[in-house]
């Protein structure tokens, strides 16, 4: 499906580490790394991918982060348009190899508030499973920013999502494609995150959550928010090398 998530990575700073992080909290079998990339398998099916800091990431001194990635026509039009819109491109259209296998073309963009996600356009990878009835695989991805404003005008010009209001949360919005099929949602940050990096955050599904953060914390991760402490229906976690995604419960 278009304008729909499909895939998702970790861009870590250690490669090894990275794996043995994942390995151990969310169970998943890693493929042989060819070319600095790993993809990563729960019960058998293809779930994410873990890549090598780059040179030039590593030179921009960023963080070790989270990306998903959204499924497209034609990648040359989109990535022009989201240029036209005001986004910026951080990786030019590129192959995209899973497994020693070229799947596609790829290209990093940055939206006007700053988030990051990666534009894609190749065979469906299946990375999302949104019935969240499996373990440990992405089930959905949110938008945090500052504000709603600027950056829902970019997403409705660039995929033709819409943006409603969440009736069950002030300064939540639900995200949809055209024919009102839910895609992912947007938090506004409140005033004292305000500031901090925009960025799409991605939620894994987990059967048992609680169980999940101990190995987190067990492997050097830290649980910033926990599903005991929040309203929200989800736990934030920052893995071993400082990359953010949340887990909530598994169908």
């Amino acid at each position: 499906m278009y304008n729909h998530f499909t895939w998702c990575e970790v861009t870590s700073f250690d490669l090894s580490e990275a794996m043995c992080f994942y390995e151990n909290v969310f169970g998943w079998e890693m493929s042989e790394t060819i070319g600095n990339y790993s993809t990563c398998y729960s019960d058998g099916k293809q779930s994410a991918g873990l890549l090598k800091m780059t040179r030039n990431f590593r030179e921009a001194e960023l963080p070790s982060f989270w990306l998903p990635y959204v499924r497209v026509d034609s990648l040359f039009d989109m990535v022009n348009l989201a240029v036209e819109l005001g986004g910026k491109i951080e990786v030019h259209p590129s192959d995209f190899i899973i497994d020693g296998e070229k799947v596609g073309r790829y290209a990093l963009v940055r939206d006007t508030a700053g988030a990051g996600l990666m534009l894609y356009e190749g065979e469906d990878l299946g990375g999302l499973d949104e019935a969240a009835k499996s373990d440990a695989r992405m089930v959905t991805n949110q938008l945090h920013v500052d504000s709603v404003y600027g950056v829902s005008k970019f997403y409705e010009q660039l995929f033709g999502w819409k943006f409603t209001q969440d009736p069950d949360g002030y300064r939540r919005y639900v995200i949809s494609d055209m024919k009102g099929k839910k895609v992912g949602s947007l938090i506004e940050l409140d005033k004292k995150n305000q500031g901090v990096k925009n960025c799409w955050m991605i939620h894994f599904a987990v059967k048992d959550v609680g169980r999940t953060l101990r190995k987190a914390k067990n492997f050097g991760g830290l649980v910033i928010i926990d599903l005991t402490d929040t309203d929200y229906a989800f736990a934030l976690v920052q893995d071993s090398q400082g990359a953010f995604f949340c887990i909530r419960k598994a169908a």
